[in-house]
């Protein structure tokens, strides 16, 4: 989910979690990050959520987290 306000100052990247599947990002109400999206959007912040990618329906371990891969992603979301 990406979120762009009008006059932005800053970006933010919230990682939601908390499930092994992406396709069930943890989007309900327990969810704190996810929850506060519209805030931190209100605040002038473009607002990106995101989850563990397709490609790791098993989960993130640590070394996957450590990756030259796992940069990569969250390099592709920060541009």
């Amino acid at each position: 989910m990406l979120i762009t306000p009008h006059g932005r100052m800053a970006a933010v990247i919230l990682f939601a979690g908390g499930h092994k599947d992406p396709s069930q990002m943890k989007w309900g109400r327990g969810n704190f990050l996810v929850r506060s999206r519209y805030r931190f959007a209100d605040h002038g912040f473009v607002v990106a959520v995101v989850d563990a990618p397709s490609d790791h329906l098993e989960g993130m371990n640590g070394i996957f987290r450590m990756s030259r891969p796992h940069a990569d992603d969250i390099g592709s979301i920060a541009l």
